[in-house]
């Protein structure tokens, strides 16, 4: 058998000149050179490049935590570890530590820190869908969990006003009840002024509206989400081909309007700085669905919450603009005596609102409705 010549450069050389004749060798002498093998490695995207990727099956034994999936959907939502530390309770080097301890988890890079800001992946983007989900589960295992502790039993008197009984009610004490199951509810649904003279007579414990109050060191007000007014007119009205009208568009318009005592009227009247008696007023409804049905036959434009008209503008059956200059944001609130709710299943109802209020903007919207 017959080798090449033997010349020694250094180690090194000497290393490499036997491996590839020992190659040769095995491959029977015929001085073809045999490929080392090589295992393949698991695919990865850009994104986890820093994790290596998972199997090749891509079957991964997840290892994360609640806390860490609270911390990430704070600072996806706030944009900043500081501002999702204070939301959090936590310290900033907290918040920093469980993120990477969710990414460790994962094996996901869900935050880019590069230069010159940091900024979700396309992976952190779809796991932060996910984990809004997980964690308003979470919140509402604890809930029931303490429900059921608790042992929350018997009856409350809850009022809430028109367009929140139109709207988000049911959703909110669907969740309740599935977490006090023994717990019965009586509703009183009236405007804000019927329903907040209710609470100070004692025959309402708890009551949701969606004005201001007119009383003042008598009753506790705690906002739980954040509403929108809009106007609303027919699909063949002047208003309904442009996205925003001015103050004085409104003014001069023909109104439909909720009932004197509505917290809807008293805040767009706030907002306007007039009273809508003064104004060309056509009709006065307490139906929020009466008031759509009106708007949509042309009988003249309203001020309503959005929430409480989402369907009929997705549906087509009203257009909505808003007013330029005209701040009409408003909050959801819950009422109750000074000294909170006299009954335990009402203290566990305001427990529940306050705990909605306590969700990330996203969760509140579908909890609150």
């Amino acid at each position: 058998m017959r080798h090449r010549p033997r010349r020694v450069i250094g180690a090194l050389t000497w290393r490499v000149y036997h491996r590839r004749t020992g190659d040769e060798r095995r491959n029977g002498g015929s001085g073809a050179r045999v490929p080392r093998r090589r295992h393949p490695r698991p695919s990865t995207g850009r994104d986890n490049e820093r994790f290596g990727g998972g199997s090749q099956l891509g079957v991964v034994a997840l290892n994360i935590t609640l806390t860490q999936l609270r911390a990430f959907c704070a600072v996806a939502e706030t944009r900043n570890f500081r501002t999702a530390a204070e939301r959090l309770h936590l310290s900033q080097s907290g918040v920093s530590v469980q993120v990477a301890g969710l990414e460790r988890g994962l094996r996901l890079a869900l935050i880019d820190r590069r230069p010159p800001g940091w900024r979700l992946t396309k992976a952190g983007e779809v796991v932060l869908e996910r984990a809004r989900a997980i964690v308003e589960q979470g919140a509402l295992l604890e809930r029931e969990a303490a429900a059921i502790r608790s042992g929350v039993r018997g009856q409350f008197r809850l009022g809430a006003t028109l367009s929140i009984a139109d709207h988000s009610l049911s959703l909110m004490l669907s969740d309740y009840l599935r977490a006090h199951p023994e717990v019965r509810v009586s509703v009183r649904v009236q405007n804000t002024r019927e329903i907040e003279n209710a609470v100070l007579a004692g025959e309402l414990d708890v009551a949701l509206i969606e004005g201001s109050l007119s009383s003042v060191g008598h009753l506790v007000e705690f906002p739980y989400a954040r509403d929108q007014m809009v106007v609303v007119c027919a699909h063949d009205h002047p208003f309904a081909e442009r996205c925003h009208i001015s103050r004085e568009d409104l003014l001069e318009a023909p109104l439909i309007a909720r009932e004197p005592g509505s917290g809807s009227r008293a805040l767009v009247e706030e907002r306007l700085g007039v009273s809508l008696s003064e104004l060309n007023l056509r009709i006065e409804l307490s139906s929020v669905r009466a008031i759509v049905t009106a708007v949509a036959a042309g009988m003249g434009v309203a001020v309503l919450s959005r929430r409480s008209v989402a369907e009929a503008i997705a549906e087509g059956e009203v257009a909505a603009v808003d007013v330029d200059g005209v701040d009409l944001a408003r909050f959801f609130r819950m009422v109750h005596v000074d000294g909170g709710p006299s009954n335990d299943a009402a203290r566990a109802f305001a427990t529940h609102v306050r705990a909605i209020a306590a969700l990330g903007p996203q969760q509140r919207s579908a909890a609150a409705g």
